[in-house]
């Protein structure tokens, strides 16, 4: 799956090392991982990130922001969640363009009251003002930064990366072998500063081979969501040569397992389809899908569980009538040609039987 999330009662830290070495990360007091997101009606990549500490160096960009910084106090403490904080937070989010939780509570405990994590905090104080606080949790071997977020009237100070250094530094200082800092969205410039932490000792998750490479082997053309058009956009063009009309679709619902009464559903979680059939809003008919994992083309039966209220952004682009569930795959082959030929014979059977 591409998109899934639990909502543990519990977690131990040899539990989040584990969750964290597969590319899922904390929301609020779930744990969840994607491979896409979409902002402003645009489909991304989500780049899982990690820094090895082991091989982390102290850098020339780390030493010019700590001597710029050395005014400031620093402390770490597990986490208060005082209104101190809070206050803090609200301010940040007035100098932010992203969207974002609505509260520091929101962000951290979500629903839920209680907290299953490990949290601890970094206060970074001016004389006795705090302007800026990061968030962590600490697992055995690894540790996960949730959040950054200071005050505007330091912009110039680059608290937010000070922040992540001093994590990183308190958490090799604990001799842990990972931290964990999210992801980094490519072609979306808010999350780009993260690459230029410890890039040294970076790595990124490579989701199709499920394991951690050197940031350096990062390749643009091998990210998830370029490959998965590529290959549509290749069978599209098989059908249009045969005079047959398709329509490659943005799914909107692509990240509905997410939504927590929603979770453990299993739902239909690819970001883009190939469709073959006339678009009704009232009717569910097999769509072509590229299974990354196998490297083949997928013709799979779905069906509705929920008809959406939402309203289409733009019929030729997004499919937004139902939520769905693949039901059956009803072929596979790594052959495109072989796709259209038995897509093709499934249409003709689906639409004698509704003219029957």
């Amino acid at each position: 799956m591409f998109v899934h999330a639990e909502s543990p009662s519990s977690i131990l830290p040899e539990e989040l090392d584990t969750y964290l070495a597969n590319g899922w990360f904390r929301m609020g007091q779930t744990i969840f991982t994607t491979q896409f997101l979409c902002f402003k009606n645009q489909l991304y990549n989500a780049i899982w990130l990690r820094v090895d500490l082991k091989k982390w160096k102290y850098d020339s960009v780390q030493v010019k922001l700590f001597k710029r910084n050395k005014q400031f106090r620093t402390e770490i403490r597990r986490a208060t969640y005082s209104d101190q904080h809070a206050q803090l937070f609200q301010k940040y989010k007035e100098g932010v363009e992203f969207d974002g939780s609505a509260t520091l509570h929101q962000l951290l405990f979500g629903q839920s009251t209680n907290n299953i994590y490990n949290t601890y905090e970094v206060n970074v104080y001016d004389k006795d003002r705090l302007i800026a606080c990061g968030i962590f949790d600490l697992g055995k071997e690894s540790a996960q930064g949730i959040s950054c977020f200071y005050n505007h009237d330091y912009k110039k100070y680059s608290l937010g990366k000070f922040l992540i250094y001093l994590k990183m530094i308190y958490c090799q200082e604990l001799h842990l072998s990972y931290f964990y800092p999210g992801y980094f969205v490519p072609g979306y410039k808010q999350f780009d500063y993260k690459l230029d932490i410890g890039k040294e000792a970076q790595e990124y998750w490579h989701m199709v081979v499920q394991t951690w490479k050197r940031i350096t082997e990062l390749d643009g053309l091998s990210f998830p969501l370029s490959v998965l058009t590529e290959k549509l956009e290749l069978l599209q063009k098989l059908f249009n040569e045969e005079g047959r009309d398709t329509c490659l679709l943005r799914y909107e619902f692509f990240d509905a397992n997410l939504v927590p009464h929603l979770q453990g559903s299993q739902l239909f979680d690819h970001p883009v389809f190939l469709y073959i059939f006339d678009l009704l809003e009232d009717s569910v008919y097999p769509i072509i899908v590229y299974n990354l994992f196998d490297d083949c083309y997928q013709l799979v039966q779905m069906r509705s569980v929920w008809v959406s209220n939402v309203p289409e952004v733009n019929e030729t682009e997004v499919y937004s009538s139902h939520v769905l569930k693949a039901d059956q795959i009803i072929f596979s082959t790594a052959n495109p040609a072989e796709m259209v030929r038995i897509s093709k014979l499934v249409r003709k059977s689906i639409d004698n039987t509704a003219r029957n």
